[in-house]
């Protein structure tokens, strides 16, 4: 069997991890690396050993035929970047959140690649965190009796980190856990960064399956987590039940507490997220190898119709229901509102 040939295209931060988690799994080679700053793409060759460096997606497309891409660049114009990554017929592209900024563009990467036959998967590595998996197998034991309402927050705004959270509370609580209906509130703009002109702050409910409701807050107005002030780790899930209380956040570990005891572990974020990072790329690893026969990574970005419909429903200030997932229109309408809201305030 031979070795798949992975890509890194942007070469940033967040980079470094998914070089990493290629190293660290089997039957994968970093074969190149590539972004607009020549620099970058050499700081990250020399780092890996990866013998590919490029400035230009469609010379690297051709030269290298990669199996795997791991697609790493800002949101803002990732739809033309996954194009381009596309026409070399790629087996799997994984994606960073969040997928898009607008639901157009989120349809036309999710659509494109569909007809392409490559894999799409978000680069939500948190469902893979260890103490997300034992989160997960404590609830599914049903020790806390039927579950009544969700709380989630972060400190990071919707588009930054609310992709990460959506997924994880879905993760956690299961697959077939589902949103149906959201009533949202925004306010503010983010000012600088790749999220730029995105809500600062939104809260709302979200009404679920099996009646369960999850109130939910993206931004620095979201209530914090116990653990350090870091606001990237101040991301967590709490589960409410009949017999106690169960979640999880990244700053400290999972706990839960109920009248017969309390427990979970303590979690060091850090010494964890790169396992987490390189047992979501084995999982991809797997559906190439076996299509359709090895489950792990989630095949549909689904949270992602959460999250514009946060936006929708913000914008309109009318309750969203499935099935559905926004418009840019929406977006940009939330957007004039909120600029208007702040130069009123100002």
């Amino acid at each position: 069997m031979r070795e798949l040939r992975a890509a890194v295209v942007g070469c940033g931060v967040r980079a470094p991890a998914h070089a990493t988690a290629c190293d660290g799994t089997p039957g994968v080679t970093v074969a190149a690396c590539c972004d607009l700053d020549a620099g970058r793409a050499r700081a990250l060759a020399e780092r890996f050993g990866i013998p590919g460096r490029y400035t230009d997606v469609a010379r690297m497309r051709e030269e290298i035929r990669p199996d795997l891409v791991h697609v790493v660049t800002p949101p803002a114009g990732r739809l033309e970047v996954v194009r381009a990554v596309l026409r070399g017929e790629p087996r799997a592209v994984i994606v960073e959140k969040p997928l898009a900024l607008t639901p157009h563009e989120a349809e036309s990467i999710i659509d494109e690649c569909a007809a392409a036959g490559a894999e799409l998967v978000l680069n939500h590595q948190l469902r893979h965190l260890s103490t997300a998996v034992e989160l997960r197998d404590f609830l599914a034991g049903a020790p806390i009796g039927r579950i009544r309402a969700v709380r989630a927050g972060t400190r990071c705004d919707l588009h930054e980190q609310g992709s990460h959270l959506f997924d994880l509370v879905q993760a956690v609580l299961g697959d077939g856990f589902t949103f149906h209906r959201v009533l949202a509130q925004a306010t503010g703009l983010v000012e600088t960064g790749p999220t730029k002109g995105t809500p600062a702050t939104v809260c709302g409910i979200i009404e679920c399956s099996a009646g369960v409701q999850l109130a939910f807050a993206c931004g620095l107005g979201a209530p914090g987590w116990t653990g350090t002030d870091n606001a990237w780790h101040q991301l967590g899930v709490e589960v409410v039940a009949d017999g106690g209380i169960a979640g999880l956040s990244l700053n400290r570990g999972w706990w839960y507490r109920t009248d017969s005891g309390s427990g979970g572990a303590l979690a060091d974020l850090e010494a964890r997220e790169p396992r987490a990072q390189r047992e979501l790329v084995q999982s991809v690893v797997r559906r190439i190898r076996e299509p359709g026969g090895a489950a792990g990574a989630p095949s549909s970005p689904r949270e992602m119709v959460d999250l514009f419909a946060a936006v929708e429903t913000s914008a309109y200030r009318r309750r969203w229901t499935a099935p559905g997932g926004g418009r840019s229109a929406d977006c940009e309408r939330l957007r004039r509102c909120l600029a208007e809201s702040e130069r009123a305030a100002s």
